[in-house]
């Protein structure tokens, strides 16, 4: 099935009601939202909205945020299967090098709205992902694709979306690459079955495009669970018409 970017846009208030519905089913994707995993989102997005404004400092000074951050990876999946988180002293370590990096507080006070396909996001979105992938790595198992984005999302929810193979990724896979709305945002080959900086970008884009296409979207924040940022909003919409 082939669709184009539009149609998810008409779509998108459709799309959230039948993610509400999802998420209530004891079934399914309803029955992980309603484990731990929730909880553990939630908890953290307060967290960190908590701090907002503040340095990044408190992420040392609060050594339970860094224990939340891991087991919420555990609960979203990232360390069973092919995905395999490092042992807890690494990451501790790992996220706060991070947090306290040039290339994260660059980019910790913006949103996605701004993101656009540009040489100055490509080059910022870059050196967070080498980051990632480097002195930074969270992820013992070969992509760091989804936990990296994961991680992220706790961090800087505001800026990047929680992503995954099973909805991100096939949704842009779906992607109509002949529409012209739609085809710099579609997933093909290489770029979606061994998902690296090139995909991250795309998904990055895809995001900062339908923030600023759809209406009134901050206004829909916090009006129900796991809608406790624009990216989230976005992802549950993603979510729901995959599924």
């Amino acid at each position: 099935m082939r669709y184009r970017v539009n149609e998810f846009l008409r779509d998108f208030s459709w799309a959230l009601a039948r993610y509400r519905k999802m998420e209530g089913s004891r079934r399914g994707f309803g029955r992980f939202m309603q484990n731990p995993a929730r909880w553990y989102h939630e908890l953290l997005i307060s967290l960190v909205r908590k701090h907002a404004g503040h340095n990044w400092g408190w992420v040392r000074k609060d050594p339970l945020f860094t224990r939340l951050l891991y087991e919420m990876l555990i609960w979203w999946g990232m360390n069973q299967r092919a995905a395999k988180l490092v042992p807890y002293p690494a990451f501790r370590g790992r996220v706060l090098r991070l947090v306290a990096s040039r290339e994260f507080r660059r980019l910790s006070s913006k949103s996605i709205r701004q993101v656009r396909d540009t040489a100055r996001w490509r080059k910022d979105l870059r050196a967070l992902w080498d980051l990632l992938e480097r002195p930074c790595r969270i992820m013992e198992s070969n992509s760091i694709f989804v936990g990296s984005s994961k991680l992220l999302h706790h961090l800087l929810p505001d800026l990047v979306p929680p992503m995954d193979r099973t909805y991100t990724l096939d949704f842009l896979g779906g992607l109509d690459p002949m529409d012209p709305q739609s085809a710099p945002f579609a997933l093909r080959g290489a770029l979606k079955l061994r998902p690296d900086f090139d995909t991250f970008c795309r998904a990055m884009f895809f995001y900062g495009y339908v923030a600023r296409r759809v209406r009134k979207l901050r206004r829909r924040v916090d009006i129900g669970p796991t809608s406790g940022s624009v990216t989230k909003i976005i992802d549950n919409a993603v979510i729901a018409w995959w599924q």
